[in-house]
């Protein structure tokens, strides 16, 4: 639980800040942050790769952890630059 809650303590559903929560969910929040951007959904097309990343940057530090951005961000953009599709599914690759 806590996978919900935002960096700066402003999420749901305590509102409570990172310094009080688990790694663990701070990257499940990235993680499931991440797969909500790429999916598609009936109501939007999932965005790609790179608009993804740029929304974490926008967001490090306020909703996400920037550690956990800086650390998932090079990830992101070599899945970008090999071109393969994301949408659909979480294809991204955690391993070199």
């Amino acid at each position: 639980m806590g996978h919900h809650e935002r960096f700066d303590g402003g999420g749901y559903p305590r509102g409570v800040p990172a310094a009080r929560l688990p790694i663990g969910a701070q990257i499940m929040c990235v993680a499931d942050c991440l797969d909500a951007m790429i999916s598609d959904r009936p109501y939007r097309a999932g965005m790609g790769l790179e608009r993804a990343i740029a929304e974490f940057r926008r967001g490090s530090g306020s909703q996400w952890n920037p550690r956990i951005v800086a650390a998932l961000e090079p990830l992101l953009q070599r899945q970008a630059l090999r071109a393969e599709p994301a949408v659909g599914s979480l294809a991204v690759r955690l391993t070199p």
